[in-house]
Parts: structure tokens; C-alpha cells; sequence
């Protein structure tokens, strides 16, 4: 961890085993506006459903899984869900992205 980066969710997981409490991620995560509440449910539910290029690297977040697990969770609101969703996703390729270009200029 370097620079105050908070941990990758599953290593913490894994480190702190079964002491882990999902409160623990209070501290990592920052807390979720009202408004928010339904896009941040379901992008947990896809966040590991990415369209993934020939090379191996995700591409973008798969839409037809977010539409999907609108419907499973009955989301109201689901235009403006989506919309917030596909932003988020987005947020965490170009992170991607960034990170693997820094690798790769080392």
C-alpha cells in the first residue's frame, strides 16, 4: 500500500479472515448519499462483470449485467441508475488503465 492507497477490497478480506466485518469497509469507503444508495447496490452486484479486449484488459463494464440486476433488485429509478453505474465503472477503467500504463513505464 503506497501513498495512503487504501487496500484492494478482497486483500483485506483475506487478511483480516474471519474478523473481518463488512463495518470495516466504513473506513475505506467514503458513506453513500441517499440518492446514490440504488447505483452504489447494484455496481457492487457487477462490479466484476467487465467486457474484457483480445489482449486480456477490461474494456468497459457490461451494460446487459447492470440492466439485469436492475430488474432483480427492482430499481425505480433506472435510467438515472444506469447512467450512474456506467460513470462509475468508467471511473475504475481509467484508474485501470492509468495504473497499467505506469507499470508498464517503469
Amino acid at each position: 500500500m503506497l501513498g495512503g492507497e487504501k487496500p484492494n477490497c478482497e486483500t483485506c478480506k483475506k487478511i483480516k479472515g474471519d474478523s473481518f466485518d463488512i463495518a470495516d469497509c466504513e473506513l475505506c469507503l467514503p458513506s453513500i448519499l441517499p440518492e446514490n444508495e440504488d447505483a452504489e447496490k447494484i455496481f457492487m452486484v457487477v462490479r466484476d462483470q467487465y467486457i474484457m479486449s483480445g489482449m486480456g484488459g477490461p474494456v468497459a463494464i457490461n451494460q446487459v449485467a447492470i440492466h439485469e440486476a436492475m430488474e432483480l433488485y427492482n430499481i425505480e429509478f433506472k435510467q438515472d441508475t444506469f447512467e450512474k453505474v456506467v460513470m462509475v465503472g468508467r471511473q475504475f477503467l481509467q484508474y485501470y488503465n492509468e495504473k497499467k500504463k505506469e507499470e508498464a513505464d517503469k
